[in-house]
């Protein structure tokens, strides 16, 4: 399956699950952003993706290379990546193990992560203050 298969796939389960609008909202943006945003511009297929793209993706892309970061779109991301492979699982096409290990991964990290998110832009915002203040 392409990645473009597997999130209409998750999009469906999630509509069929009958979770308000507004959370498979969530969780389809961070799995979109995670599918097609990233694997798909490092050429790696959702299916094959491992515990070392997730955490690349949660711990490093999303903060540091996405522009538009932000605390809550990592915390909504790392919940559509969990409940990705959640259904990815169930669906067969990923190992159990596989899921398992992306939520303990999530549940192990994301405070740290989050850390990460808010340290980098309060930087970010102070770099743009500072440019602003220069060009006065």
């Amino acid at each position: 399956m392409t990645n473009e298969d597997c999130l209409h796939l998750f999009e469906s389960r999630l509509r069929e699950a009958g979770l308000a609008y507004k959370t498979v909202s969530s969780h389809e943006r961070g799995a979109r952003l995670f599918l097609i945003d990233y694997l798909a511009g490092e050429g790696i297929w959702s299916t094959e993706a491992g515990i070392s793209a997730v955490e690349d993706f949660l711990g490093n892309w999303l903060i540091y290379s996405y522009e538009l970061s932000s605390k809550t779109l990592l915390t909504d991301s790392a919940r559509g990546v969990k409940r990705f492979y959640q259904c990815m699982a169930e669906e067969g096409l990923v190992e159990e193990a596989l899921c398992h290990a992306v939520r303990e991964l999530i549940r192990e990290h994301l405070d740290e992560w989050v850390d990460a998110m808010v340290l980098y832009d309060r930087r970010r915002t102070l770099s743009h203050l500072r440019e602003w203040l220069s060009s006065q």
